[in-house]
């Protein structure tokens, strides 16, 4: 979702500092959850060395898939026991045996084995991959989309977005929701087949309407950004409400924005903490970041500088730029500088036109560092490069000032007049009237 955010405090500002330190500045985007959704497959390649989620997944995935036949119930109870008695060589047999015969039950749980390294048997995604692709060919759904899986990461068989993409579809024909999902991303991008907005779009509400959260999420995104769909906040939030209520932390961090600003919906403060909280205690970087902001401003909860300051360095601790920033501000306010800095410096490494701004500003004065115009300079360059309005026009004035450099005086002044800055034009005036 593309918005407004005001990253700089505007409450209990030093005089010293205030017409430099309170204004609002637009943050970056909430976007689609573009990973692919591995299901089964990926959090088993991810929990290798742990067998006892591995073959309890296999006998969950087969329950979940409602296979009615003798066989699926015998690998089930055949895992069950094994693990149990932690004795697997014969069920790798009953599976090899039958895997040979032509199951594609057993081939589809024998090549998850493989993939995971458990039951006794080695690790190999090339093993994995052929034994997907016997089930796939006959059909099988999840095996055709756990081959799409191995296919796109290249494990166990060339990579491949294309023939993965053909493995997510064929799978999603038979209404298998993760491929459907993964469709829906790799269409919004053009990764493997032709970029679609509009056909992701019909992929994530196919997935959606199974109760996939994710897709639920970002067809509300679609929705919200006009993105293959006619632009609708109203039905936005109706879709990211169900993924929120599933758990689903950036659309609780969503819903959360959406009651705070009034977008699609009432505006209610008090929900926008809840929601937003509900995020934070994920360790969604931004919900803590914006819950920080809430406490700080006293909105929709009680004023707590404390509570505001534990969310900020939360979100400030996982990298999270705006809230370096703004924690960097809260010290600045209270006058604590060398910390102000230090927060300044790691949102400014990563590019934060505020954060490069302010550094520029602590630089200047003096404050927590010592004081450097030309390192104030460079910073302020780096955020006027970005279009920083206040960046441009404090650059302009050190450049006719102190560092009689008219020509990028005339230059960046002239920058910030054209974005409306208020001092802005005055000071090109006078810049002009000297020559």
């Amino acid at each position: 979702m593309a918005e407004e955010r005001d990253h700089a405090f505007t409450h209990d500002i030093s005089e010293a500092l205030k017409h430099r330190l309170d204004r609002n500045y637009t943050g970056p985007d909430r976007g689609f959850a573009q990973g692919l959704s591995l299901a089964l497959a990926y959090t088993v390649f991810e929990n290798r060395g742990m067998p006892q989620q591995t073959h309890q997944a296999v006998v969950d995935e087969l329950s979940r898939l409602g296979w009615q036949t003798n066989l699926a119930g015998a690998i089930a109870q055949g895992i069950s026991n094994a693990h149990l008695q932690n004795d697997f060589k014969s069920l790798t047999s009953q599976l090899v045996q039958e895997a040979d015969g032509g199951s594609s039950v057993a081939q589809w749980s024998l090549g998850l084995l493989y993939a995971a390294g458990s039951a006794g048997l080695p690790q190999s995604d090339t093993k994995a991959a052929s034994l997907f692709r016997q089930a796939a060919e006959q059909g099988t759904a999840l095996a055709q989309y756990n081959l799409g899986v191995l296919t796109y990461f290249g494990r166990g068989i060339p990579q491949s977005y294309p023939e993965a993409a053909e493995w997510f579809r064929r799978a999603a024909a038979q209404g298998f929701a993760d491929a459907q999902f993964n469709l829906g991303v790799m269409s919004f991008f053009g990764k493997g087949v032709s970029q679609s907005r509009s056909q992701a779009a019909q992929y994530f509400r196919q997935a959606a309407d199974q109760g996939d959260a994710l897709a639920q999420y970002n067809l509300g995104s679609c929705y919200l950004m006009g993105e293959g769909v006619a632009q609708n906040a109203v039905e936005a939030m109706k879709w990211i409400r169900l993924a929120a209520n599933q758990g689903q932390a950036d659309a609780q961090c969503q819903l959360g924005l959406a009651y705070r600003d009034g977008l699609g919906l009432a505006k209610d403060p008090r929900q926008a903490v809840h929601w937003l909280r509900l995020a934070a205690q994920q360790g969604l970087a931004d919900a803590q970041c914006d819950l920080g902001r809430m406490y700080h401003a006293g909105v929709g909860v009680a004023r707590d500088e404390a509570s505001a300051e534990r969310w900020l360095t939360a979100s400030a601790q996982q990298g999270y730029a705006p809230a370096q920033f703004n924690l960097g501000f809260l010290n600045a306010v209270r006058g604590r500088f060398s910390q102000a800095y230090s927060w300044f410096a790691e949102a400014a490494k990563q590019g934060f036109a505020p954060a490069q701004f302010h550094l520029g500003l602590l630089f200047a004065d003096g404050s927590g560092v010592q004081r450097d115009l030309n390192t104030s300079c460079y910073w302020f360059e780096e955020a006027a490069k970005q279009g920083h309005i206040d960046a441009q026009f404090e650059l302009g004035r050190l450049c006719a000032g102190t560092l009689r450099d008219a020509a990028r005086a005339e230059h960046w002044l002239g920058a910030a007049a054209q974005q409306g800055h208020p001092r802005a034009r005055e000071a090109l005036q006078a810049l002009h009237s000297r020559r």
